[in-house]
């Protein structure tokens, strides 16, 4: 018999995230809030510098204070770091961003399917 495997999450977005699931009623239902590092340790631990838009061109920074690599861990960062690092070729296997995201009633973002990883 197969078990499911369990994995681990550091957030190091600025914003807790809320993993949702379609409920009974048709409604998402938040099953697991990943609160930051941030909020749980008082910095801000990733950030792409630099990043500004302008008529819909992006220029994208690089990407400071990750966290050290730590086997058995993910990353969760937000969708403009993981580009970033893919275009600095920081292709790294333990970073993730939300996914699948769910939308609230006005149609901002409140929560997430599933993660997303760049791969080559």
């Amino acid at each position: 018999m197969e078990t499911a495997k369990t994995k681990r999450y550091v957030n190091v977005t600025p914003h807790p995230i809320n993993i949702m699931v379609e409920g009974e009623d048709g409604f998402p239902v938040t099953v697991k809030t990943i609160e930051t590092y941030s909020n749980m340790y008082g910095s801000v631990v990733a950030r792409v510098e630099e990043h500004e838009v302008e008529d819909g061109i992006y220029k994208v920074g690089s990407v400071t204070d990750l966290l050290p690599y730590s086997d058995g861990r993910d990353q969760i960062v937000s969708k403009p770091v993981a580009i970033a690092l893919v275009l600095s070729g920081d292709l790294r296997d333990d970073i993730v961003f939300p996914d699948r995201l769910v939308r609230g009633e006005k149609g901002n973002v409140i929560g997430c399917e599933s993660f997303g990883r760049y791969v080559c």
